[in-house]
């Protein structure tokens, strides 16, 4: 079996410029800004530049090259993430108050250690090499 070397190849503002749009109000309720952010297909190895976009709602940068979604975790209004065909080891994010739906589709993954999120209803993993499942118990009460 013969691996892809891939080269690093970080998201850059000009990607995100051309990559995001719905205009909505921020939770304030006193300004607006883009809150979806759409980058798939891209070659992207690294998202730290969305750590300045705290407002965006829904995200998808499927097919990518990336290891690590930690920079959504200033993204704290968060409500869709869409991260298949990765390169993700762990599905781990700091828990993110609304985030209620996630796809991680073929990825990597080991194990689903350090996912939890209050508002999650829908978690989709469909991957053949992962090993441990930890079952998140979902409480509406």
């Amino acid at each position: 079996m013969r691996i892809k070397q891939v080269i690093e190849k970080p998201l850059t503002l000009e990607m995100v410029a051309e990559s995001l749009s719905l205009l909505a109000k921020i939770s304030t309720g006193l300004a607006h800004a883009f809150v979806r952010f759409n980058i798939p297909k891209r070659g992207i190895t690294d998202l730290s530049i969305l750590s300045s976009f705290p407002h965006l709602r829904y995200v998808d940068v499927s097919n990518n090259y990336l290891k690590d979604l930690t920079p959504l975790a200033h993204c704290s209004h968060l409500l869709t993430l869409k991260a298949d065909y990765n390169r993700l080891n762990s599905p781990s994010l700091p828990d993110l108050q609304y985030l209620q739906v996630v796809s991680l589709n073929n990825n990597a993954l080991t194990g689903t250690e350090g996912f939890s999120h209050p508002m999650l209803e829908y978690l989709s993993l469909s991957c053949e090499w992962l090993s441990v499942c930890v079952f998140l118990i979902l409480d509406n009460n």
